[in-house]
């Protein structure tokens, strides 16, 4: 292991011949593919090398969208359109979390969407009455489009409990990690709500390199259209 300066030094070493690569790179930098040939031919004998790492491009995208206006007591969904790793290296702990305006909506389902790297990952949960993250689905395949049942009921919750966030927890992706369907959300807007309520679903994204987390989020906002509610609009 190197220090903060990048220095490293081995334990002593019997004779012979070495092959020396570098397994993870410092933060926001390109992980070397250089493979030193060393050989010790004596003892005490000092070799110094180095690796040189290229800076790495480093960023994460998300987008959702929804409808701008719906109706109290009818259904609405929303689409995430991006979820990207567009760094050019690895990000571990990338994770997607969808905090909903449970205030006015409850969820019902959720379609996980399909991505371009396979492997394995979960989907978490929050509620109303409980901060601590839980897990709704586990062992899920990227590859698949799933469907997933998140009412209180399929979630086991008590009663007057509901979820308020959900998260994609995905582990490590490579570079270029990004959906190929897009995930949907679909929930319910509750009853009685006034013409003109404006309310707001919030998404973030990160990932890790080494101890430096990468941000990004998005929002959109839908606004309660009541018919019996609307004057018409005059032109000049």
């Amino acid at each position: 292991m190197t220090d903060h300066r990048g220095v490293g030094v081995s334990r002593p070493l019997s004779l012979g011949r070495y092959l020396i690569e570098e397994i993870v790179s410092p933060a926001f930098y390109i992980r070397s593919d250089q493979v030193l040939d060393v050989t010790i031919e004596h003892s005490g004998q000092i070799i110094r090398q180095t690796f040189y790492n290229e800076p790495a491009n480093v960023g994460v995208e998300v987008r959702k969208i929804g409808p701008a206006e719906v109706m109290a007591g009818q259904p609405i969904i929303w689409d995430i359109t991006t979820i990207a790793n567009a760094s050019s290296i690895s990000l571990s702990d990338f994770y997607v979390r969808d905090i909903l305006p449970a205030h006015v909506v409850r969820l019902d389902r959720v379609f996980t969407g399909t991505f371009n790297q396979q492997l394995r990952y979960s989907v978490m949960f929050r509620t109303n009455t409980n901060d601590q993250w839980r897990v709704a689905y586990d062992n899920l395949l990227s590859t698949t489009n799933n469907a997933l049942v998140m009412s209180p009921a399929a979630l086991s919750l008590a009663s007057g409990e509901f979820v308020t966030e959900i998260m994609f927890q995905f582990g490590t992706v490579r570079a270029g990690f990004r959906n190929v369907e897009n995930p949907r959300l679909e929930g319910t807007v509750l009853d009685g709500l006034p013409d003109g309520y404006e309310f707001a679903n919030r998404i973030d994204i990160g990932g890790r390199t080494g101890s430096e987390w990468v941000i990004g989020n998005s929002v959109w906002t839908t606004r309660i259209f009541r018919p019996a509610g609307r004057h018409p609009r005059t032109g000049s």
